[in-house]
């Protein structure tokens, strides 16, 4: 072997291989060594001579290397590895045997190694972190075939691998080359110098390693040089033809999906049972307020109440039912699918999920009745303290369907967990006391700490004569007396415990059932725990916002006892109102879900008042944290259901202003020095405080803060358009993690909305100077956009001549996304309606994928292979830019609801919700675990209803989802003008929509025939003023009439019109509060 480089030779270590690969090159040996090495980034090169001992041992069937000269010293940086491999036998190894490796220890901090499937089905690529399976182009690896493979790595994740210069087929995501602390060694046919998983069955040759990632192009003539060109060019047929085949596959796949009947069908209640429980992590807890996650086997599985990011299990911590039928022997059982110790489980159980409620019914045919667990934490729009209550709430309902009576008791059990989350799994634990308190109708245990005197629980079962114990000793002792007569040992106070040591406390609340009787018994759970640190490193935030209004656990209890039946009933005509719509259902499940994020640890409200904001949630932290307006600009449901957390947002953001009037991304101590301005998240920012405008009572909110966003405006327009032709340009860091350049239609409409935001917004402070300039930088942007970007079927970028991350002539996702902004802001649209279905058009030809079977997920695997999804970037008119958008080849819900409420506001409404359905169905509650194992990804598994993955769990721009429904409504609201109104896209003849204005929340129906439109507009909760009222009437239709009234009562209106809308003045202006309804009935013809 000789090993060869231009600056430096790594010592060999043994002459390694039973076969070299001179009498397959044969005469193109000489033409393919010099190919070598004339890349200008060769750092070695070692080629096994023709001298080879072809008989030797399997003792030297490897080699171990030194350490590769300039390899290390940009660990992060761009690099190559390429060499030619063959399978000699298809003998079974217990291990995948490695072809190269370099690093430091077998297994661990690895750069790269590569191995051989023992199916021979794929190559296995490893990087220490996670590990891609990689598929040659032309089916399984082939006994005694010779293959070429080149690898390349780039920064920010990206990495590529071609076999005989064909690219291959990833699964499992694709993540670049690791990174090493100190230079390591290579291995050539095994993955330690020691020999671990040596390549017996295989003989490798011309090695070489370089620091540059080489293109397509080196590779193919890489390939061509060795003379296997005619090969390549083979494979390359073969593949095209394959395509071929598949794409009319995916077409018919597509038409198939698109006259899919559930797409419009109401649908009856999701029920989830068998495997559809798998991935269930129903989160339970208030905004800001810490949660547990109640899984699919009715466990509270994840305890994340102590301002811990960790998945917590609090032992001992479950809810059991004991019930004894007359003249039969009692039975127990744990309500959950999992026994805990000698308490048995229940068989089976039927979950629902329709957040913020979830329905567990259990079942088992030992058991005398049916008993079913609901959980919550109260939920209600517009109200943020009752939202951000710390507590759970669980009700346990017994029924009797049999014929004579049955006695019935329910458990609920529960460690003192306060200090649960100290160093170790017990680091806290040792002086915890409980106290059983008693009240006429409730019995309560109070937990707490002697060195946590601020720290405390309570559980509480809201019910007269429960039995109660502060303490038990061991499952076997409660189980023992709990069986006897579904009571407890009274024990009143217990503690404190001894060092690493707590104490476990238990209700019971037994009763008698008489056949045909069911009762509900209430258990609650909340907490306390004020003091914290959030966030990280230069973002760091204090205590909690609960601790302002509550003073510990027991006030909590206070507050919420005495408000349950109004916190539930509030919370149920939340879920009902909206469920009163007659949208599908799943449909309503993919909007009402996704509030959940809200409320999961993505989110902290600090007790300053600061409410925080990471992207997600990686297993021991926030993931992405600062708040970042990139992602969180999609993010619209929590601006539509608490829009003063929204308006608090903007308010965050524009104290960190600089000067200049830029805005950081990402909010930090050192927040310029640290992140600059991204520009979608300025333009988000702008435009979200026209939202938050609107969302608002009146205008004195903007009043305060229109300079902050008029500076923000000015500085986009100085930074990337300094020129004012409507065309941006430079480097425009953005949401995809990258620097992108020059014009595009993603950046450029979004820019356009900005604009006219902006314009809106002037005007509404007499700035009409302001006004006309943006309006005209508007209209030239809209103008010089549609003729530069469009490209006859949708629109692309014009990139700067100095290469960034640029998708050039892709088809990207987010190519109208300032088209997805302005409806929902009331604003118009900028580019020509039927370009803009063409382009929406192009998604679903190019970018829908009904598999992922041969599509590569690039650098994060988020979709199943049997899952459907719309992928980011597609390059139908030519190949992929070497250097591209960091995240083009991954497939994001995000991204994807924003696509599809785009498509609903154009009217196409099928599609639309094809595109949204294919995420429901991702999230359908069964277990993906063939997933990228990241803690910026998925975690490696992913299926969770209640919560979408990109970044980390519990994804902040999956609220984007919020869009469908005003999409769905065409709902428009101006707040502080007391205008509101609706252009149902959905079902316009018989339509019916929740709602959520400034100051109170509700119902939208619509109603036509031929001859009549009648609305009404019901207020459910809060206030609702209304002095203008707008509507569309059916193309081609004459308004004859119209007759508003609010309880029977005519109220005196004026009406304008304008094509097929119609605006509605009321004479003054009312107020509908809740109960209150106003009807609007037009007569017209043709």
């Amino acid at each position: 072997m000789t090993p060869v480089n231009k600056e430096n030779t790594p010592t060999v270590a043994s002459l390694p291989f039973r076969l070299g690969v001179q009498s397959v090159l044969k005469t193109a040996a000489l033409t393919y060594s010099e190919a070598i090495r004339n890349e200008p980034g060769l750092l070695a090169y070692w080629r096994v001579e023709e001298t080879q001992d072809a008989d030797a041992g399997r003792e030297n069937s490897y080699a171990a290397l030194g350490v590769v000269p300039h390899l290390d010293e940009n660990p992060g940086g761009d690099a190559s590895v390429e060499f030619f491999f063959q399978v000699i036998s298809d003998e079974q190894l217990d291990y995948e045997p490695c072809l190269i490796s370099h690093q430091l220890s077998h297994g661990e901090q690895t750069r790269f190694a590569f191995h051989v499937t023992r199916d021979l089905n794929a190559l296995r690529f490893l990087n220490g972190t996670t590990n891609t399976l990689i598929f040659p182009p032309d089916g399984s690896i082939k006994v005694g075939h010779w293959y070429h493979f080149l690898a390349t790595s780039k920064p920010r994740q990206e990495f590529r691998a071609y076999i005989d210069g064909v690219e291959c087929f990833l699964d499992m995501g694709s993540l670049a080359f690791g990174v090493l602390r100190q230079a390591g060694p290579i291995q050539i046919g095994a993955s330690s110098a020691s020999g671990e998983d040596r390549a017996v069955n295989c003989a490798i040759d011309e090695v070489a390693i370089y620091n540059v990632a080489l293109t397509p192009l080196d590779i193919a003539q890489h390939v061509d040089a060795a003379g296997r060109e005619s090969l390549r060019k083979r494979v390359v047929h073969d593949r095209e033809q394959r395509e071929d085949e598949e794409n009319e596959v995916a077409a018919d796949a597509l038409r198939a999906r698109l006259n899919d009947s559930a797409l419009f069908d109401p649908g009856e209640r999701k029920v989830y049972e068998g495997q559809y429980l798998d991935a269930i992590s129903l989160p339970v807890g208030g905004i800001g307020a810490g949660l547990i996650q109640v899984n699919g086997k009715a466990e509270r599985s994840v305890w994340q109440i102590f301002n811990n990011f960790e998945h917590i299990e609090v032992p001992n911590s479950f809810f059991a039912v004991w019930a004894r039928p007359r003249g039969k022997e009692p039975v127990v059982r744990a309500l959950q699918t999992s026994g805990v110790g000698v308490f048995p489980a229940m068989d089976r159980l039927r979950f629902r999920g329709e957040y913020p409620f979830g329905w567990f019914e259990f079942a088992d045919a030992d058991f005398p009745l049916r008993v079913e667990m609901e959980v919550f934490n109260p939920l209600i729009p517009l109200d943020v303290k009752c939202s951000s209550i710390p507590c759970g709430i669980f009700n346990l309902t017994a029924s009797n369907e049999g014929d004579s009576p049955v006695e019935v008791s329910f458990l609920a059990t529960q460690q003192n967990a306060i200090g649960i989350a100290g160093d170790s799994p017990n680091g806290g634990y040792g002086g915890n006391v409980n106290r059983v308190i008693r009240e006429d109708d409730a019995t309560s245990i109070h937990m707490t700490h002697l060195s946590a005197s601020d720290e405390d629980m309570v559980l509480s079962a809201q019910v007269e004569n429960a039995s109660a114990t502060a303490s038990w000793n061991g499952l076997r002792d409660l189980h023992e007396a709990f069986s006897r007569d579904g009571d407890l040992e009274y024990v009143e106070s217990a503690g404190p415990s001894a060092t690493s040591g707590t104490v476990d406390c238990a209700l019971a609340t037994p009763f008698v059932l008489r056949p045909g009787e069911k009762r509900t018994i209430t258990f609650v759970l909340t907490w306390y725990f004020p003091n914290t640190n959030h966030g990280a490193r230069i973002w760091i935030k204090h205590g909690n916002m609960y601790a302002n209004w509550w003073t510990d656990a027991l006030d909590v209890y206070a507050y919420l006892k005495a408000n349950l039946d109004d916190l539930t009933q509030q919370t149920r005509r939340f879920h009902d109102t909206l469920y009163a719509s007659n949208l599908p259902h799943w449909l309503l499940d993919r909007i009402s879900s996704q509030v959940a994020v809200l409320r999961s640890k993505t989110c902290f409200w600090a007790k300053d008042g600061y409410f925080g904001a990471n992207e997600g949630c990686a297993p021991t932290s926030g993931c992405c944290l600062g708040n970042c307006s990139h992602v969180w600009h999609y993010a619209q449901a929590h601006a539509r259901l608490f829009p003063d957390i929204a308006r608090r947002m903007r308010e965050q953001t524009f104290a960190l202003q600089g000067e200049d009037g830029g805005l950081p991304f990402r909010h930090s101590e050192r927040h310029f020095e640290i992140q600059g301005p991204a520009i979608d998240g300025m333009l988000g920012d702008i435009l979200s405080t026209y939202r938050e405008y609107l969302c608002s009572p009146d205008q004195q909110w903007l009043h305060a803060h229109w300079p902050s966003a008029q500076k923000a405006m000015n500085f986009v327009i100085a930074r990337w358009d300094s020129d004012e032709d409507g065309l941006l340009s430079g480097s425009q860091h953005n949401t995809l993690d990258g620097e992108l350049s020059g014009a595009t239609s993603w950046m450029g409409t979004l820019y356009l909305s900005a604009l006219a935001a902006c314009e809106k917004m002037a005007v509404l402070e007499d700035d009409a100077q302001s006004a006309d300039r943006y309006r005209k930088l508007r209209e030239k942007g809209t103008e010089n956009q549609n003729q530069t970007l469009w490209n006859g079927e949708y629109y692309v970028q014009s990139p700067d001549e100095d290469a960034h991350e640029d998708y050039g002539d892709g088809c990207h996702i987010d190519q109208v996304l300032g088209e997805w902004w302005a409806p929902q802001v009331n604003l118009p649209g900028h580019y020509p309606e039927e370009n803009v279905r063409s382009a929406l058009r192009s998604l679903l030809q190019y970018n829908f994928k009904h598999h992922f079977r041969t599509t590569t997920q690039r650098p994060r695997k988020f979709v199943d292979n049997d899952d459907a999804a719309m992928k980011m970037i597609s390059w139908p008119k030519g190949p992929q830019p070497f250097r591209s958008m960091k995240y083009g080849d991954e497939a994001m819900t995000g991204f994807e609801y924003g696509a599809a409420a785009a498509m609903v506001q154009f009217g196409m409404l099928k599609e639309g919700l094809m595109v949204a359905r294919a995420v429901y169905d991702r999230y359908d509650g069964r277990l993906r675990d063939q997933l990228t194992e990241m803690n910026t990804a998925s975690w490696g598994y992913s299926g969770n209803p209640f919560g979408d993955d990109e970044c980390g769990k519990f994804y902040a721009r999956a609220m984007s989802v919020w869009s469908l429904l005003l999409a769905c409504q065409g709902f428009v609201y101006e707040g502080p003008k007391a205008r509101i109104g609706f252009a149902p896209v959905w079902k316009p003849d018989d339509h019916v929509s929740f709602f959520a204005a400034a100051e109170g929340w509700g119902l939208f129906k619509q109603r036509r025939d031929v001859e009549m439109q009648v609305m009404e507009l019901s207020v459910e909760w809060g206030r609702l003023p209304i002095r203008i009222f707008e509507f569309e009437v059916p193309e081609g239709r004459h308004v004859q009439s119209v007759v508003a009234s609010i309880g029977g009562e005519v109220v005196s209106t004026t009406a304008s019109f304008s094509d097929d809308r119609v605006s509605l003045t009321l004479k003054e202006e009312v107020v509908l509060t809740a109960g209150d309804k106003m009807a609007i009935e037009v007569s017209v013809n043709r």
